[in-house]
């Protein structure tokens, strides 16, 4: 008994002491690692297509969609933050944004809001913009008055769409749709978009998206806007600076020089000019001194229309027939017909609607198809006409004596006509009854000169009335006109 009970004290302390025996081991660090690893069941070798099918069959495996897997990665994940390797997983690889921008879905995702559109589609619209005509390089074919917002602004939808729904966006009146007060936003914004656009390309490249910034300088400068407010606008990126835009006065200038030497030996020319006088001061006030007159002349070289293609020539005018009365009180224009008796309704239709505008608007309420209007007779084609400024004409046109300069100055200085060429040629001048006159009174004086250019046939001189503008420049390089009627 003694026997068994000490086996058996002795089994059931033995594990006692082999723990108290091994207590030590685990809290003690090993320092070689373990030789043994576990291991995971064997994958054969799977290409990139299958390791997709792979992952996508195991989403689905919980009823999951794409949607739901990054939805719950993002939103509902509060042990590891998955967002930053995300972003950089789409946003950070180039391959990838490019080919989400060409499937079908991209777009419309965008428009929604749903999508943010990443910097690189940004960067190619502008890059896009950068090539045009308008917000590219100045070429001098564009002229500031030739931009049509419209088609500018269609532009823009077409080259820059995401780009203009988010300047769009941006512009929009915070407080849009109050029904207390009046719309804020009511005329176009297009021209502000235009500006915008401008002003990032001009920015991004300033040597060669420099149309719009130098169109504006021209503008400013030929309006006679100070050089301190060019300066500001150019620090704002709206134009260029001032000293790149004389310079650019200066090229444009000598290139028209050159152009009127060519210009001036077409066939179909016709010359228009008139005097421009102004009263020079000095900016600051001074005793005794009240100004100096100046006399100028300043006009306008215009490609003819419905000429002959070698031009007008001396042979074609005959000075000796004589025009009767008759053809002239007979001419279609001045019988009264029914195209009188149309514009002499007309003519009293409108001084009535003058004097009685809300009467005339209630009739024609009731008759809206009944409006009287000017006859059309032998409509034109519209086309452009060209016209070029002539260089400066420092001579006074008003005196038989500043007339001989003034010819003088365009036909030989600037158009560098020969002597020869005023043999057979036949050039319309335009003016008005004063220009006429003194034309005719030169080519009296000269009716026995030796040559053909001294006894000046070569000037045609028809009366046409027109007026100047008044804010011409004293080179009249500027000139601008508008005709007021011709006889």
């Amino acid at each position: 008994m003694e026997t068994r009970k000490s086996l058996k004290t002795s089994k059931s302390a033995s594990p006692k002491a082999s723990k108290r025996h091994r207590s030590p081991n685990p809290s003690r660090p090993s320092s070689q690692p373990s030789s043994k690893r576990h291991r995971g069941s064997y994958n054969p070798r799977l290409s990139t297509q299958e390791k997709v099918a792979d992952v996508i069959s195991y989403i689905r495996k919980y009823r999951w969609s794409f949607r739901d897997f990054i939805r719950h990665l993002v939103l509902e994940n509060g042990v590891h933050s998955y967002a930053p390797q995300l972003i950089e997983a789409i946003w950070g690889d180039e391959e990838v944004i490019q080919k989400l921008q060409k499937d079908p879905s991209f777009e419309n995702a965008t428009a929604k809001g749903g999508l943010v559109v990443p910097f690189e589609a940004y960067k190619r619209e502008l890059t896009a913009l950068e090539s045009t005509s308008t917000f590219g390089r100045y070429t001098r074919t564009l002229e500031f008055k030739d931009i049509q917002m419209e088609e500018v602004h269609a532009e823009l939808q077409r080259l820059a769409p995401k780009l203009l729904n988010l300047l769009e966006k941006l512009l929009a009146p915070v407080r849009e749709g109050r029904k207390d007060q009046a719309p804020r936003q009511e005329e176009s914004l297009y021209g502000h978009y235009t500006l915008i656009f401008s002003i990032i390309c001009f920015t991004r490249r300033r040597n060669t998206c420099d149309n719009i910034p130098k169109l504006l300088g021209l503008y400013f400068q030929s309006m006679g806007t100070k050089r301190r407010v060019q300066q500001t606008l150019s620090g704002l990126g709206v134009s260029e600076t001032y000293q790149t835009i004389t310079k650019l006065n200066d090229a444009i200038a000598a290139d028209a020089v050159e152009h009127l030497a060519t210009a001036g030996k077409r066939p179909d020319v016709i010359v228009v000019y008139d005097n421009f006088d102004y009263k020079e001061n000095v900016k600051h006030q001074r005793g005794g001194d009240t100004g100096t007159m100046r006399n100028v002349t300043t006009g306008k070289l215009i490609y003819g229309r419905c000429m002959p293609s070698d031009g007008l020539r001396q042979n074609m005018l005959k000075e000796e027939v004589r025009l009767p009365l008759r053809r002239i009180v007979l001419a279609p224009g001045n019988i009264y017909d029914s195209t009188q008796k149309q514009i002499s309704l007309f003519c009293i239709h409108k001084a009535i609607r003058q004097q009685f505008p809300n009467a005339i608007r209630d009739i024609y309420q009731l008759a809206p198809h009944s409006e009287m209007s000017m006859p059309r007779i032998n409509v034109l084609k519209p086309e452009k006409t060209h016209h070029f400024s002539l260089g400066p004409v420092p001579h006074n046109e008003g005196t038989i004596k500043g007339t001989y300069d003034v010819l003088e100055n365009i036909f030989v200085q600037q158009f560098h006509r020969e002597p020869k060429d005023f043999e057979e040629m036949l050039v319309l001048v335009y003016g008005d009854q004063k220009t006429a006159s003194i034309i005719r009174s030169i080519k009296n004086e000269r009716r026995e000169a030796p040559s053909a250019y001294d006894i000046h046939r070569v000037d045609l001189t028809p009366i046409i009335f027109l007026s100047f503008a008044t804010n011409l420049p004293l080179d009249g390089t500027k000139a601008t006109f508008w005709w007021r009627g011709s006889v």
